[in-house]
């Protein structure tokens, strides 16, 4: 299976924040996590169209936070 990206999970919110959080409430960098992010980032700012980018994770097998295969652009929009 593929990669999940649990950090930002939509359905994950505490204080307004996404990600995962400590005991103290301090958010936790997961490293696999952020470099999906950075490339998301990365590909957008190449230019890329947000569907164009969904398409990409998804070819490479990496899961939504939810665990799904299929990226939605409006996900990756409230990534950015």
């Amino acid at each position: 299976m593929g990669q999940t990206i649990g950090s930002i999970d939509s359905h994950n919110f505490r204080n307004n924040t996404p990600g995962k959080k400590d005991e103290e409430g301090n958010l936790i960098i997961v490293p696999e996590e952020a470099e999906i992010i950075k490339r998301i980032y990365r590909e957008y700012l190449e230019g890329k169209s947000l569907a164009g980018i969904g398409r990409d994770l998804e070819e490479d097998g990496i899961l939504t936070a939810a665990g799904k295969p299929r990226w939605r652009p409006e996900t990756i929009k409230k990534i950015l």
